[in-house]
């Protein structure tokens, strides 16, 4: 007999695999699932499912969620800031290396950081992120690229808000920690003489030798 139990460990796992994406028959469901959440209206609750999709790092699957809408703007249409919603963006942007984590997400993540610290304050209060937290947003900068290229355009905007906080009127050192941080980094990038190995650690700069951004889905074979 079947318990309750059991059957729920069964939908999770055939879930978990289609999340994973590490055959075809999971990449063309996860693919499927993505078209799904793009066709419908964009809802708050829905928040862990379309990370869910992301961290897969599927581009396929990804695109297919993005489709007709401006990655940076993606999450500004459900979201309200909060502090659940930007620990889970730094820790996708953390546990990931410099190059291994598909461009139209780290445009989509960042794209609501930018939002989050425009008026740096506000959003320090929202999330206090670490100087850790920081310099593993930074190391998504692409240096092969221009600084108004996409993704370099918006992580610089987000590192000269936070560098606001670095000010003569503030006291807190963990806010002038960062604030200083995030000025050493934004000028080392447009410094055509310097690079963010200059600021960023070596080990937090690594990047992966075997970059897989995902299995092509049997839609588009």
């Amino acid at each position: 007999m079947i318990t309750e139990e059991a059957s729920r460990k069964v939908k999770q796992q055939y879930l978990y695999d289609v999340l994973a994406a590490k055959d075809v028959q999971a990449a063309t469901a996860l693919f499927a699932y993505a078209q799904f959440l793009n066709r419908h209206p964009h809802r708050y609750e829905y928040f862990p499912l379309y990370l869910k999709v992301l961290e897969a790092n599927n581009r396929y699957a990804i695109d297919a969620l993005l489709e007709g809408i401006d990655p940076e703007t993606f999450f500004d249409m459900v979201i309200i800031p909060n502090h659940f919603v930007v620990k889970k963006i730094f820790e996708l942007l953390n546990s990931h290396k410099s190059n291994s984590l598909y461009e139209q997400t780290v445009r989509v993540l960042c794209g609501f950081l930018r939002r989050v610290y425009a008026i740096v304050e506000d959003g320090y209060r929202i999330y206090q992120l670490s100087v850790s937290d920081l310099n593993n947003l930074a190391k998504h900068l692409d240096e092969a690229q221009e600084q108004h290229y996409p993704t370099n355009r918006v992580i610089l905007d987000i590192l000269q808000y936070l560098s606001e906080l670095d000010n003569l009127n503030e006291t807190e050192k963990h806010k002038l920690d960062v604030g200083r941080q995030a000025n050493r980094i934004r000028g080392d990038f447009l410094d055509k003489k310097r690079k963010l190995i200059q600021a960023i650690t070596d080990a937090v700069l690594k990047k992966d030798d075997n970059v897989d951004f995902g299995i092509v889905p049997e839609q588009l074979q």
